[in-house]
């Protein structure tokens, strides 16, 4: 019985001593009280506020939370690129030395031409040349382990040509 029910906060034991506490005093209550914290209970906190919003406030209160989560997701898409951009890339030591090297060289060349035609010129010839860079690193280091000039354009799918003026 929610009016027999007297407990303080802090005598509170279990989850539906909680609900009965919020209820009979959210309305003494200006905030919601720490051991409610983190529990499905700070919900009802929550709505509450949000019930007390004039409409304008509501509005603009949904409209910060609706750029909030279009920022979140805006964030969330963008490491999900670069993460696949990173696995794309692949792991080769001599990649990404050369990818790290090209970025840094293209995006030095592209402060010089303005920040937005740069960044976009430089990521463009950082990720060529590292990968141009990466993939001359990886041929050497297959030829090295003893693999055959035919055998690398295999794996590679490359011309032959191509591989031996890399190797020269």
């Amino acid at each position: 019985d929610l009016h027999n029910f007297d407990k303080r906060e802090e005598e509170c034991e279990s989850l539906e001593d909680l609900w009965m506490y919020s209820i009979k005093n959210m309305h003494n209550l200006l905030d919601c009280p720490e051991k409610i914290k983190g529990t499905e209970i700070e919900d009802l906190y929550i709505k509450a506020e949000l019930a007390k919003m004039k409409v304008e406030q509501r509005k603009k209160y949904e409209e910060e939370v609706m750029t909030r989560n279009d920022i979140l997701n805006s964030i969330a898409e963008q490491l999900e690129d670069a993460r696949k951009e990173a696995a794309r890339i692949g792991a080769a030591e001599g990649r990404e030395e050369g990818l790290r090297k090209g970025m840094a060289e293209g995006l030095a060349k592209g402060r010089t031409q303005g920040l937005e035609t740069g960044l976009a010129e430089g990521r463009a010839e950082g990720i060529a040349e590292g990968k141009n860079k990466g993939r001359a690193e990886v041929i050497r280091q297959f030829h090295s382990k003893g693999m055959s000039v035919e055998q690398i354009a295999d794996l590679l799918d490359a011309d032959v040509a191509d591989i031996e003026k890399i190797l020269l």
